[in-house]
């Protein structure tokens, strides 16, 4: 089995990152996440696959410096 290095962390991570500085995320940051994250929702819907498992624990940055690098794991509750 081969898989992807991923060592921008998880998006539960960047979220408490942020909060604990007293920060909300910005705006910009948000749309960026949303956009890469439902862009990988319709890409496994149109596959016919549904995660059924989706929180931020299970988002991962591909790059820590590059939002848009948001990969879906743990598919162990799709169908």
């Amino acid at each position: 089995m081969a898989m992807d290095l991923l060592p921008g962390g998880d998006l539960q991570k960047y979220i408490d990152k942020t909060a604990k500085k007293g920060k909300e995320i910005p705006e910009e940051d948000a749309i960026i996440i949303m956009k890469s994250l439902l862009k990988g929702l319709a890409y496994m819907h149109r596959n016919n696959v549904i995660h059924r498992d989706i929180k931020p624990e299970n988002c991962i940055f591909a790059d820590k410096n590059d939002l848009s690098s948001l990969k879906i794991i743990d598919f162990g509750l799709s169908k």
